[in-house]
């Protein structure tokens, strides 16, 4: 019989597995916050300001120019020439939904019409330029 008292000096089959388990969670907390800004960062707009905008329904189909030129349908990067058959296609799938330009407010006008005239003519009817809705500027 073993004593109680005595001592085993042999190697400890076990691993420990707590602090793997904490960088673990630690590192998920992480991506699990950094993802939204990852994802957010690709379009930074700096829409124009009002305080007198209506809301636009869920359902429109979002194109967005940034500051540099470039266009993006809902969150796909594409090139102008490109964007007319991408519309027409979306709005054969969604007809009658609504077209939102969000143009970035330090943009060339030129720009914003160039992409209101291509939309119009892939099809869209229902047209509205995005704004950032303001309570604290005066109408």
């Amino acid at each position: 019989m073993r004593n109680p008292r005595t001592r085993h000096n042999g190697l400890m089959a076990g691993i420990n597995i707590t602090p793997f388990t904490d960088v673990v969670l630690v590192l998920l907390v992480i991506f699990m916050i950094a993802t939204p800004l990852i994802i957010q960062s690709g379009m930074r707009v700096n829409l124009p300001a009002t305080s007198t905008a209506e809301a636009q329904p869920e359902k429109s189909i979002r194109i967005t120019i940034d500051s540099a030129g470039a266009v993006y349908l809902g969150k796909d990067r594409v090139m102008y020439d490109e964007l007319r058959q991408r519309l027409a296609r979306i709005l054969a799938q969604q007809p009658g939904s609504p077209v939102v330009v969000m143009g970035d407010r330090g943009l060339r006008y030129d720009l914003v019409i160039r992409v209101l005239d291509i939309a119009r003519a892939a099809g869209a009817r229902r047209m509205s330029l995005g704004v950032e809705v303001r309570n604290d500027l005066t109408p």
